[in-house]
């Protein structure tokens, strides 16, 4: 664990980045509770930047999509602007 820098709660210090939020409110959306946040510190291992953004190609992040489905993100696709 690691301190955070501006909630109280500690940090998982294996993680690729954080985000520190203080509870703006709950909403309850089926069987599930929706929760807002508003954001007061966020940052990542210097490892995952580059050119002053972050490079989710060297993260290569899980996400869980449903039940004990989980998928592993290796490649990135960016939409076009116009």
């Amino acid at each position: 664990m690691r301190q955070s820098k501006q909630v109280k709660s500690p940090s998982i210090e294996e993680c690729v980045g954080w985000i520190e939020c203080k509870l703006e409110f709950e909403k309850e959306a089926g069987d599930h509770i929706l929760v807002i946040g508003q954001v007061l510190h966020a940052e990542c291992k210097d490892e995952f930047m580059e050119q002053e953004r972050f490079n989710v190609s060297n993260a290569k992040p899980v996400m869980h999509v449903r039940g004990r489905r989980f998928v592993a993100a290796e490649r990135v696709i960016e939409a076009s602007s116009d």
